[in-house]
């Protein structure tokens, strides 16, 4: 602490007077974890890192030595995932971003439900079915003097299409997604599509608080490999055995799309989420949208 209590003194001691006149504010930073300052023949700049309660306090500040003025001054105070990392400062004008990689961001655990689909589907109940989502990897731009953020998310998305009733879904051989009644006699229990695909999206969120944020997003989903899409069926037949089948759904899924919008406050919040299209390729299955809806966790801001 001593070399910190060194470098500050003499930052503020050598600094002209007319330096701290012009700002307009006063920085306390008890306990920094790191204080660097730099000089050359035009520039005198301080940056802090960490402070006393709140390790991933930012602050920096550049002043002209020619004419006295500070030039540039950056502050970011934002709750971070202990999975997070600074991988680029990017400095423009008079502000100083910052680009952030963080793993294991976050999950969001809702219900789902469809609608404007084939009358096949009517055993599909509102919001009977499950979805998850896992952010593996984000790429979070902070702009300097901005209460706006942006994400780049890698998650992995699983969606389970729940359906009850006299009618199942079933894997045909002519390579489609089709409907099918049960077994003359059989009891049915449940049909359902399973689907675990890759996601990528796109986000935009707005701090109106310290810890209440709103963002929107723009999603895109893939096929994964190896494929983990099947459509299972379970029931008992008639003569009182269980049957489980299960078919490979395989390569009948294109890419899809979604528009999901959060509304978080200390990390947990909720969540809607509209897929505009079921994912079938239109000559390989039932043709649907869906809306997700329920809770979303995150680490950090």
């Amino acid at each position: 602490m001593s070399t910190i209590r060194f470098a500050l003194q003499s930052f503020f001691v050598f600094a002209p007077a007319a330096i701290l006149a012009q700002a307009n504010d006063t920085v306390i930073v008890n306990n920094p974890d790191q204080v660097i300052i730099s000089q050359n023949s035009d520039t005198l700049s301080v940056r802090i890192s960490g402070k006393e309660g709140n390790p991933d306090f930012r602050f920096s500040r550049e002043v002209s030595l020619s004419n006295q003025s500070v030039v540039s001054t950056s502050q970011t105070l934002n709750r971070r995932s202990p999975l997070s990392w600074d991988f680029k400062e990017i400095e423009n004008d008079d502000r100083t971003s910052l680009l952030e990689l963080s793993l294991f961001k976050g999950f969001s655990l809702g219900r789902l439900s469809t609608f404007d689909r084939p009358h096949e589907m009517d055993g599909v109940k509102f919001f009977k079915s499950l979805e998850a989502s896992f952010t593996m990897m984000s790429f979070i731009y902070y702009p300097g003097h901005s209460r706006n953020w942006y994400s780049l998310d890698f998650d992995l998305t699983y969606r389970q299409i729940m359906m009850k009733g006299e009618m199942r879904f079933v894997s045909n051989s002519n390579d489609e997604i089709a409907f099918s009644t049960y077994p003359e006699g059989a009891k049915s229990d449940y049909s359902m599509l399973q689907m675990l695909r890759p996601e990528i999206s796109l986000n935009f969120y707005r701090t109106f608080k310290k810890d209440l944020s709103f963002g929107i997003g723009l999603s895109s989903l893939y096929n994964a490999y190896p494929n983990f899409n099947f459509c299972r069926s379970h029931y008992t037949d008639n003569a009182g055995s269980e049957i489980r089948q299960v078919d490979d759904i395989g390569e009948k899924y294109a890419i899809n799309f979604a528009i999901k919008a959060q509304l978080i406050f200390n990390g947990i919040g909720i969540y809607l989420k509209y897929y505009p299209r079921s994912g079938f390729k239109s000559d390989h299955g039932p043709q649907f949208q869906a809306l997700g809806a329920g809770l979303v966790f995150k680490m950090g801001r």
